[in-house]
C-alpha cells in the first residue's frame, strides 16, 4: 500500500512539475537536453556537435534572459511549431561533465522521439515525463531492496525539489537515483545477505552519473563478510571516479570558461596546493554563511534558483525529514554512522572543491554555484544515521504522504504564480 500511495503522490505532482515549469526554467536544462538528445543522434563524445535545427530554435524560442516575464500563450503556440528540420544541421556545444549514464530516459526519449519524428516541443515534454516515470520506478525499487529504510527514500524523493528535478532534464534526477539504489543495496547488506554483484553494479552507475557521489559505495567496505571481495573492487571504482572527476573539471574548465568571472582552474589548482589550509578556511566560511540555505534549497527552490517555498513549508518538510530520521527504520552501528557523516562531509568538499575550481575566482573568499540540491542524494543515508533506538513509536507514512501533498501543492501555486 506504502508504494501505490508513493507513486500516485509522485506521479500526480511529479507530471505536475513537468508541465507548469517552463521549459529550460530548471537550473542548465539547456545544456541537459542538447547533451542527451546529442547522445540519441550519436554523437557520445561531448563538445561540439551538429544537430537538426529544431534542437536551437526551440531553445531561441522558449528561452529568455529577462528573468521578469512571463510564458505565454503565443511563445507555446511558436514552440509547437517548431519544426524538427533533420537535414539541416547546426552546431551546438554540449556540457562535457556528465557520461551518458546519467541521460538513461532522457536518451530513450530522445531516441524515440527521433525514430518516430516528433517536433522538438512534444520530444521536449516526452524527454521530462520519461525521466519522472525512471526516477520514481528506482526509488520504488530501493525501497524494496531496504525495507527498513523505505519512509527515508519515500521522503527525501517527496521533497518538492526533488519531483521538480524528476520532472526535468536534468542529470540529477538520474544521479539521485543512482544513489538511492546504492544506499539500498549498502543499507540492505547490514541487515542480511546481499550478492557483491548489486553493489559494483549500482556503484559503477553512480560514479559515471557524478563521481563525487562514488564515495557512498565505500561503506560496503564495513560488510565484514564481504570485505576481500569488495575491497578491491571498490577501490577501483573510487579512484577511476576520482580520475574521471578531475579529468572532467579540468576540461569543463578549459572549454567552457565563465565569461563574467575571472576563472583560472589552473591558478586555482595552484592556490588550493601552495595553501591547503587557506582552502578549508574557504569552505568552513561557506559553509558557515550558507548552511541554512543549503537546506532551504534542498527541500524546494525553483526554477533557476529563484522561486523559494514559504518558510513554513521548508520548516514543516524539515521537521519531517528529522522526525523520519530519528524514530523510523533500523538503527545502524556506530562505526557504519560515524563513517556515513564523514563520507558526506567528503562529497560535499568534494563538490565544493570543484565549484571553486571552475566557477570561482581565483584565490577569492567565495565558492560559485554550491546549490542545496546537491544534498539530495546523501540524504536518505543521513538521515537513517539519526535513528536514536530509545524511541518506540514511529512517523505513519501516511504523515509522510501528507506533508509532502501539502508542500508539493504550495509548490506547485509558486510555479504558476510566477510563470503563468
Amino acid at each position: 500500500m506504502a508504494r501505490i500511495t508513493f507513486a500516485a503522490v509522485a506521479l500526480v505532482f511529479g507530471i505536475a512539475y513537468a508541465l507548469v515549469t517552463p521549459p529550460f526554467e530548471v537550473p542548465d536544462e539547456v545544456g541537459h537536453y542538447w547533451r542527451a538528445s546529442s547522445i540519441a543522434y550519436g554523437f557520445v563524445a561531448p563538445g561540439r556537435t551538429m544537430m537538426p535545427h529544431g534542437f536551437a530554435d526551440l531553445v531561441w524560442v522558449l528561452w529568455t534572459p529577462d528573468r521578469t516575464r512571463h510564458m505565454t500563450a503565443d511563445r507555446m503556440s511558436t514552440a509547437r511549431g517548431v519544426m524538427l528540420e533533420p537535414d539541416k544541421r547546426v552546431p551546438l556545444r554540449t556540457p562535457s561533465y556528465y557520461s551518458p549514464a546519467a541521460y538513461v530516459p532522457q536518451i530513450a526519449a530522445a531516441a524515440a522521439a527521433r525514430i518516430i519524428g516528433l517536433r522538438p516541443f512534444y520530444g521536449f515534454y516526452l524527454g521530462r515525463l520519461a525521466t519522472l516515470f525512471a526516477s520514481i520506478a528506482i526509488i520504488i525499487f530501493a525501497g524494496a531492496i531496504a525495507p527498513d529504510f523505505r519512509d527515508h527514500f519515500h521522503a527525501a524523493a517527496l521533497l518538492p525539489m526533488s519531483l521538480f528535478l524528476f520532472g526535468s532534464w536534468s542529470a540529477d534526477a538520474m544521479t539521485i537515483a543512482a544513489a538511492f539504489l546504492t544506499s539500498a543495496v549498502i543499507l540492505r547488506a547490514f541487515s542480511g545477505r546481499v550478492s557483491i554483484v548489486p553493489i559494483i553494479a549500482a556503484s559503477v552507475w553512480l560514479a559515471l552519473c557524478k563521481p563525487s557521489y562514488a564515495l557512498i559505495s565505500l561503506l560496503a567496505l564495513l560488510i565484514p563478510e564481504k570485505r576481500r571481495l569488495l575491497v578491491p573492487l571498490l577501490l577501483i571504482v573510487v579512484i577511476g571516479a576520482s580520475i574521471l572527476s578531475a579529468s572532467l573539471t579540468m576540461s569543463t574548465a578549459v572549454a567552457l570558461p565563465r565569461p563574467d568571472l575571472p576563472v583560472d582552474a589552473h591558478a586555482q589548482l595552484q592556490f588550493i596546493r601552495d595553501d591547503p589550509f587557506r582552502f578549508v578556511q574557504i569552505i568552513m566560511h561557506d559553509l558557515r554563511a550558507n548552511g541554512v540555505d543549503y537546506l532551504e534549497s534542498m527541500t524546494g527552490r525553483f526554477g533557476l534558483y529563484e522561486l523559494k517555498l514559504p518558510i513554513g513549508v521548508t520548516a514543516l518538510l524539515l521537521i519531517m525529514l528529522a522526525a523520519v530520521g530519528v524514530m523510523n527504520g533500523a538503527s545502524l552501528p556506530v562505526r557504519v554512522r560515524i563513517s556515513t557523516f564523514a563520507i558526506i562531509g567528503a562529497i560535499f568538499s568534494a563538490i565544493l572543491t570543484y565549484l571553486y575550481i571552475t566557477s570561482s575566482i581565483a584565490g577569492g573568499r567565495t565558492i560559485e554555484g554550491t546549490q542545496g540540491r546537491y544534498i539530495l542524494p546523501v540524504l536518505p543515508l543521513a538521515m537513517a544515521c539519526m535513528r536514536v533506538p530509545a524511541i518506540g513509536v514511529r512517523v505513519p507514512h501516511t504523515v509522510i504522504i501528507a506533508v509532502a501533498a501539502v508542500a508539493n501543492a504550495i509548490g506547485i501555486a509558486v510555479l504558476v504564480h510566477r510563470y503563468w
